[in-house]
């Protein structure tokens, strides 16, 4: 099956349950809250900016700014959501491309397996004609 133009090993059903199955926490934070009792400096200079904690898995991520933006973008009220969704994708995709991408060698052995079973259709089809060939000449002699 195709995810996002890439070939995955897997059916719909198995994506859908590897996905659904990820366990992912979200929480925003201003910087004058500690994270772990560590006071989180805001690299932005912007003083509504804020920070999120995403938790993937057992994967712990503290952004202090926007991660898809060049420079430090501030995380604010307005795109704090948006930031953290694209966030998630960007790590979910990581993931579904390490679980289920199709390596080279299993796309050229599905091509081969393609071809070997045209090749015997054809071995069949073209022995059923000789047999077919032979009767008629068998019936005209």
């Amino acid at each position: 099956m195709q995810y996002k133009g890439i070939e995955l090993s897997c059916t719909q059903e198995e994506l859908d349950a590897f996905v659904a199955g990820i366990q992912l926490y979200t929480e925003i934070r201003d910087f004058s809250q500690k994270f772990n009792g560590v006071t989180i400096e805001n690299p932005t200079e912007n003083p509504n900016a804020k920070y999120y904690i995403l938790k993937v898995q057992e994967t712990l991520f503290l952004q202090t700014h926007s991660p898809f933006d060049p420079g430090f973008v501030a995380i604010t009220d307005t795109n704090a959501e948006a930031v953290i969704e694209a966030h998630k994708q960007s790590i979910i995709d990581n993931m579904v491309m390490a679980t289920f991408m199709k390596e080279p060698e299993d796309t050229t052995n599905e091509k081969i397996r393609d071809l070997m079973l045209v090749a015997t259709d054809l071995y069949e089809q073209n022995l059923a004609l000789e047999e077919r060939i032979a009767a008629l000449e068998g019936a005209g002699a």
